[in-house]
């Protein structure tokens, strides 16, 4: 279940990025949508599947297919969290630049 653990913690994120009418409001509606859907397909999954076993006398073609689709959903979900992370700077603490280092500006005097 770390599904509902990502969730809890991704959620006061998501809600100060709503709050703050952040740029990265659009990339993270799209990342709980995801989330919500892909948690959605895992409960379909373990419907489909009684839990761990194939259904009896069924056959793998549905199970393959929310498997499939649970894939997509994760790989669009995992694009929009690194988009959050890398991109937006989401969840990340940047410290404050000393002033010191090779790559500043160089004042004339």
């Amino acid at each position: 279940m770390t599904h509902l653990a990502a969730i809890a913690t991704g959620l006061p994120d998501f809600l100060a990025i709503m709050r703050e009418r952040n740029p990265a409001r659009r990339p993270a509606t799209s990342h709980v949508i995801f989330g919500v859907s892909l948690l959605v397909v895992q409960v379909l999954n373990i419907a489909v599947r009684n839990a761990g076993d194939l259904p009896a006398g069924g056959s793998i073609a549905m199970p393959l297919i929310v498997n499939i689709i649970a894939v997509t959903l994760t790989s669009v979900q995992g694009w929009y969290g690194g988009e959050l992370v890398y991109r937006h700077l989401i969840g990340i603490e940047v410290p404050e630049s000393s002033g010191a280092g090779k790559h500043k500006d160089k004042q004339h005097h």
